[in-house]
């Protein structure tokens, strides 16, 4: 074996063993700030006051940015809903394969998994009509 396999060698084991540091250094971190975002949540629900939504929002989408640079963290854009990438604003009953209308914000993936379920509106589905929320 020359000298130059053995230095690609070298340099590739070096590299299995920085993204193996790296993943796990990244995941306690990415698991507290996706907890963040969905604590602002609740304090958004009991916020009366608009600027003070907009405020959470501006924040919770920062942090849902940085978290978009990590490596391997993926944005959710669905086309259809589904219950386990996307939750609906406001919520209700709803099938699965109901056409997206618009994301109100972009859900995370990171290894396959959802660690942060997309906030959608949907079309109006007709089969669905007897659980949406009646207009008094």
């Amino acid at each position: 074996m020359d000298n130059v396999t053995e230095d690609k060698d070298l340099q590739t084991q070096r590299e299995e063993i920085m993204a193996q540091c790296e993943a796990a250094l990244l995941k306690p971190i990415v698991a507290n700030v996706v907890a963040l975002i969905n604590e602002l949540d609740g304090y958004k629900q009991q916020f009366n006051d608009s600027n003070e939504k907009v405020i959470i929002d501006y924040c919770q989408n920062r942090l849902i940015e940085t978290l978009l640079q990590v490596n391997g963290i993926s944005s959710i854009d669905d086309a259809v809903y589904d219950v386990q990438r996307n939750t609906i604003y406001p919520y209700y009953v709803i099938a699965n394969g109901t056409p997206i209308k618009n994301t109100k914000r972009v859900g995370l993936i990171y290894n396959g998994k959802v660690l942060l379920k997309s906030i959608v509106a949907v079309e109006q589905n007709t089969d669905m009509e007897e659980y949406l929320p009646t207009k008094t």
